[in-house]
């Protein structure tokens, strides 16, 4: 998102660029270093973040589960007990984006009391 919008919202110098080995480097460059912080910035993220254990409900046959999934630990690349994975739910919330998640079909989560 960073990269498409540093595309659009820089301005281009349309001048005739020479061609050669690097030219895609200079000609690009702040894509190139926007690209290069966004991937650091994932990756501190995705084995640095601590994920502590955490818990969903899931509505089924009338009844109200809840579920825990223990993570407890840094650098899992998993879906349920990533980091970024992790940074989402507590954004966005544990149900923003499908109705029937990965993490809720896994073998870490467990039954653990009804709601």
């Amino acid at each position: 998102m960073v990269v498409a919008l540093i595309e659009a919202l820089i301005p281009k110098n349309r001048q005739t660029i020479e061609p050669g080995h690097f030219t895609i480097f200079t000609a690009y460059r702040w894509q190139w270093i926007a690209g290069f912080i966004s991937f650091v910035v994932y990756m501190v993220t995705t084995f640095a973040l601590y994920v502590p254990d955490w818990s969903f409900t899931v509505d089924q046959d009338r009844e109200r589960r809840r579920y825990t999934v223990e993570c407890g630990m840094r650098g899992h690349l998993g879906p349920a007990c990533n980091g970024v994975g992790y940074v989402d739910r507590e954004v966005w919330g544990i149900n923003h984006l499908y109705q029937y998640p990965v993490w809720s079909r896994l073998k870490v989560s467990y039954d653990s009391s009804r709601v």
